[in-house]
């Protein structure tokens, strides 16, 4: 497990549990019925919050890129109220229309809901990455680590007023679930061996493609590097490096400018030394070479 990136995901889950907390109104948050646009609002602020800042931190703290973190969260927070808020709108309808509320208890209800919230983010994971896997991934993570604090929400800490204390437990658990299903999940990703502390900052190859170089607009950020240097494309399960401006890379003792990448390849930039990591492609020879 990545401590950054646990730690990282927590403080989102921490702060939009906080961010969620400032919109709680009588008689209680995430309720429907007479507060349901108190309950709509909540919702939105919650998943943009935890959604824009889980973006927006990779790039701040590895990068201490504030620009380009206003802009990942900005990027992340509307689709995520897109997809959030809707899901609240379809449970009211569903509840209210279909006469469910009267038929199943009440602890079936909430359970459905924070259900359908956690498959609403994990569907805007998948389209904020452009992948399928990743809202499979999400989903597993996001389905306990919604169902559990918010059971706890509804029928431990409300009740008891304990608002603020229910708000942020509900974020940070939910975070930690979510970071932890990821971790466990993930099939490739960039490890920096330049730097040895297990704390060092981790890439995970979810997207089609990842663009490498000095530019502050890439994916990865190689200060000493052209601004843009290389990228790594996924083709079918795998994942290709390419050359951008056919400058050869040095990939595990050679130099390609265009190489199929397996587990343990070390790319060679300046200044910097990556490790790629994949569970999948352990070895190249087993591997079919990829058309152009």
């Amino acid at each position: 497990m990545n401590p950054r990136f646990l730690c990282q995901t927590a403080g989102a889950g921490l702060l939009a549990g906080y961010a969620s907390w400032l919109t709680f109104r009588e008689p209680s948050p995430w309720s429907f019925g007479d507060g349901f646009l108190a309950t709509v609002l909540t919702t939105g602020v919650f998943v943009a919050v935890f959604m824009g800042l889980g973006m927006a931190f990779p790039p701040l703290f590895n990068e201490w890129n504030a620009r380009k973190a206003a802009r990942f969260f900005f990027a992340a927070a509307a689709p995520a109220m897109a997809f959030a808020m809707p899901a609240a709108v379809i449970y009211a309808i569903a509840i209210g229309y279909t006469g469910l509320a009267k038929l199943l208890p009440v602890v079936v209800m909430r359970a459905a809901w924070w259900s359908l919230l956690a498959t609403a983010m994990a569907g805007c994971r998948g389209f904020l990455t452009g992948s399928v896997g990743s809202a499979c991934y999400s989903l597993s993570g996001f389905l306990p680590g919604l169902l559990f604090p918010g059971l706890m929400l509804d029928l431990f800490f409300l009740p008891r007023g304990m608002w603020l204390l229910g708000a942020l437990f509900f974020g940070v658990v939910a975070a930690v679930c979510f970071a932890i299903s990821l971790d466990l999940l993930k099939e490739a990703w960039l490890e920096d061996l330049t730097n040895n502390s297990p704390w060092r900052p981790e890439f995970i190859l979810e997207s089609e493609e990842l663009v490498a170089g000095a530019d502050p607009d890439c994916d990865l950020v190689i200060p000493r590097a052209p601004s843009h240097l290389f990228s790594i494309i996924e083709k079918d399960g795998l994942h290709i490096l390419e050359s951008v401006d056919d400058t050869p890379i040095e990939i595990t003792g050679g130099k390609f400018r265009c190489r199929l990448l397996v587990d343990g390849d070390l790319i060679e930039v300046p200044g910097m030394t990556i490790i790629y990591r994949n569970r999948l492609a352990r070895t190249r020879d087993v591997l079919p070479e990829a058309a152009f």
